[in-house]
């Protein structure tokens, strides 16, 4: 993701930057939610055209996405309405 942003700093002259930074790549996160074919937007587009209930829309994230490492185990015992996405600073909780 950070590819066009070190490209920039070679441009301005601020290769010595570039060594200091500590990127992390973000591809598998980003797949999840906006790139594979049943990823969370996927999943909510296709739910939203169809008027699916929340507690399917939940369920068909969870039998989706259960092994996918960003995608903890909690979310196959959680109760609530919602799905946690382990993103690079932490967890976040999503609710339906």
């Amino acid at each position: 993701m950070f590819i066009q942003e070190k490209s920039i700093l070679k441009k301005e002259g601020l290769e010595s930057i570039i060594s200091k930074l500590n990127f992390t790549d973000n591809i598998k996160i980003i797949e999840l939610l906006d790139t594979l074919n049943k990823s969370v937007f996927n999943l909510l587009d296709e739910s939203c055209s169809v008027n699916v209930r929340d507690e399917d829309f939940l369920s068909n994230i969870r039998k989706s996405h259960e092994q996918h490492d960003h995608f903890p185990p909690s979310n196959n015992v959680n109760t609530k309405k919602s799905f946690i996405i382990k993103h690079t600073p932490g967890e976040i909780e999503y609710v339906a």
